[in-house]
């Protein structure tokens, strides 16, 4: 998204822009844990812990969607790609706020 904020286009215009000249690529991957940074591992667990109550204390309730975007600052190997697809459904929260739909 940012390399796309230089391409020339309004603030306005990059996802669809985006959208029309690029396949979206969605990776599964295998890692370990101890790949991941400490605070990441706490955020996750935080977050693991939270919902599990939430959904105790509000059994019919739609909860929110918990986003964690984890990175890694090693390299991955090939052999750790489990899968891969290019979905067509992805739900874009810029394009959501952008213009008020995924």
């Amino acid at each position: 998204m940012h390399i796309s904020q230089h391409l020339g286009k309004s603030v306005n215009q990059y996802p669809k822009y985006l959208e029309n000249k690029l396949t979206s690529t969605l990776f599964k991957c295998k890692i370990s844990t101890s790949d991941l940074d400490d605070e990441i591992i706490k955020s996750i667990s935080d977050n693991i812990l939270v919902r599990y109550f939430e959904n105790i204390i509000y059994p019919n309730e739609k909860l929110p969607v918990v986003y964690i975007n984890p990175y890694l600052e090693k390299r991955l190997d090939s052999k750790n790609i489990i899968s891969y697809e290019h979905p067509t459904d992805i739900k874009c929260y810029i394009k959501k706020v952008l213009y008020g739909y995924y």
